[in-house]
């Protein structure tokens, strides 16, 4: 345990400053760091499960954690695990599955030949319901 002067020489403020805020008391209390997930086998496990289902909100990710190591854990504390991760909360962009690049590019060079002010747009409106279920997902 260091004393208060050193406590006044590493943080290079007068001793007398050190005593009056109470630094002392430190040395008494032993206050615990954050709750995050430190067994290797678990990260990998959200990880996996992030891989496979990104947009997997935190309490689904607790309830797989509750199921498969029986571990209760809080939100928070998921949540600070994928942040130490390098996660964070991405929005979501879906492509339409009928999507062909090849189709587009052979279609952006024919149109091309075409001056702008001969092109009118039509445009076709549908309604997907999955567009409307998850907006985002976890990623790095």
């Amino acid at each position: 345990q260091k004393s208060t002067t050193e406590i006044a020489i590493d943080l290079g403020m007068p001793l007398r400053c050190i005593q009056r805020c109470g630094i002392m008391t430190w040395q008494l209390c032993r206050v615990r760091g954050l709750t995050c997930l430190a067994d290797p086998n678990d990260l990998q496990f959200v990880l996996g499960l992030l891989r496979s289902n990104p947009d997997y909100y935190l309490d689904e990710i607790k309830a797989q954690l509750l199921a498969v190591y029986d571990i209760e854990v809080s939100l928070t504390t998921i949540w600070r695990t994928l942040k130490y991760l390098g996660l964070s909360k991405k929005k979501v962009s879906r492509n339409a599955s009928e999507r062909d690049e090849e189709l587009r590019r052979d279609f952006m060079v024919e149109i091309g030949k075409f001056p702008p002010e001969y092109l009118v747009f039509a445009d076709e409106s549908a309604v997907n319901v999955l567009t409307t279920y998850r907006d985002e997902a976890w990623a790095p």
